[in-house]
């Protein structure tokens, strides 16, 4: 086990101290292939680069670092150094996906096809999806196993980024209520569209295979199911929830920070929560966060229905049909 790997899985901002354990500064040899690369393929459009193109020996060591680090270190890394305004906005869109290409494939985001999301408010969000606006999102996960956001440019104001490890929780939780920490281990179905396509069974919201605990954090789509199945949501994983949204809450268990233009985070979607503050642009200064969703080539230990829920939403998003339509749940978001 490297020294990268020493601290505990379930960190808290208290036994942090701030972001910057999870800080790796690129070096000068890392920053200039990072820009000889992106230099190179010009030509291409951003979603099609591939780590082919992007193959150099001091990338792909620092991206296998980055690889241990998501899987079995802190869960998340956020690579600082590169200098936006030096790049520029279409270089710096293919050093990202260069980079991630090293973890593995990009996923399609939404109907359109789209491997590249643009995480910014839009007049146009008919279906409600977070990404799209500038309201505060909750910690919580998203679908695809590894994650990765990086900065363009930062709004007027608010919009700070969250990080909370799910093995912190699980601990605090084992401590305080294992009512509520069996409940959210038995979990509840999913229903993303509203429209009767539940999940592969129960999706547990804490869970723990082999060692390695996860988690799934979208309460909103138990609503969904449950009005699939005609029935409530338990009152017992509800009280849950509220348990666990309270938890992740906490200045000493969440680590809060301003993602600076240039940086890029990459974090294991099922070991670490992630959340945002609510911000507001204005003419100057319009938030811009390009988000990646990427199925790695090898896995940590997580519950099947983790994976199936991944593979249903690539199905969805590769035949042009939306896997995620939160309006339905009733609930506004």
């Amino acid at each position: 086990m490297t020294a990268i790997l020493e601290r505990e899985a379930g960190w808290t901002s208290a036994s942090l101290g701030g972001r910057e354990p999870l800080v790796r500064t690129l070096g000068t040899e890392e920053i200039a292939a990072v820009r000889r690369l992106a230099q190179r393929v010009r030509g291409v459009a951003p979603e099609d680069v591939t780590r082919g193109d992007f193959d150099d020996p001091a990338i792909a060591a620092l991206m296998d670092e980055v690889r241990e680090r998501v899987d079995y270190g802190d869960g998340a890394v956020i690579l600082s150094g590169l200098d936006i305004a030096t790049l520029g906005e279409e270089d710096f869109t293919r050093a990202v996906v260069g980079l991630s290409a090293h973890l593995g494939v990009l996923a399609p985001q939404s109907a359109k096809r789209d491997r590249i999301g643009y995480v910014r408010k839009e007049a146009d969000n008919p279906t409600a999806r977070g990404y799209q606006s500038d309201i505060e999102l909750r910690p919580h996960t998203d679908f695809h196993e590894i994650v990765a956001l990086a900065s363009v440019a930062g709004a007027a104001e608010g919009g700070l980024s969250g990080l909370v490890s799910i093995a912190a929780v699980r601990d605090i939780l084992a401590r305080e209520d294992p009512d509520a920490l069996a409940a959210l281990a038995e979990g509840f179905p999913h229903d993303t569209t509203g429209e009767g396509l539940l999940s592969d069974g129960p999706i547990p919201v804490i869970a723990e295979v082999d060692g390695m605990v996860s988690g799934y954090a979208q309460a909103l789509f138990t609503v969904t199911a449950a009005k699939t199945l005609g029935e409530e949501v338990p009152a017992r994983l509800t009280r849950a929830m509220q348990a666990f949204g309270e938890i992740t809450g906490r200045d000493d268990v969440i680590v809060e920070f301003l993602l600076e233009p240039g940086e890029i985070m990459f974090w294991h979607n099922f070991r670490v929560l992630h959340s945002r503050t609510n911000f507001r642009d204005d003419e100057s200064h319009r938030r811009l966060i390009l988000r990646l969703w990427i199925n790695p080539e090898r896995h940590v230990p997580l519950p099947p229905v983790y994976l199936s829920q991944r593979e249903r939403f690539d199905r969805l998003h590769g035949a042009g049909q939306p896997a995620i339509v939160y309006t339905h749940t009733g609930i506004k978001v």
